[in-house]
């Protein structure tokens, strides 16, 4: 995992775009300024992640 800065014609040629957040978790981009993003109807990526990531919950979560 990387986070860093992407120009946009990264973005354009990305298999996958999701957004993540504390409310939307993780959403996936489909267009960007009116480009279709290529892979955005064959999501690969973003299910696996997000499977992982709720697996994670139950672990890392604050007890109360």
């Amino acid at each position: 995992c990387e986070e860093r800065d992407l120009s946009l014609t990264e973005f354009y040629s990305a298999d996958e775009v999701f957004t993540s957040g504390t409310m939307g978790e993780m959403t996936p981009v489909y267009e960007i300024d009116g480009r279709k993003v290529e892979a955005s109807t064959d999501l690969r990526l973003l299910p696996m992640i997000r499977e992982k990531f709720h697996s994670k919950i139950p672990e890392l979560a604050e007890k109360l």
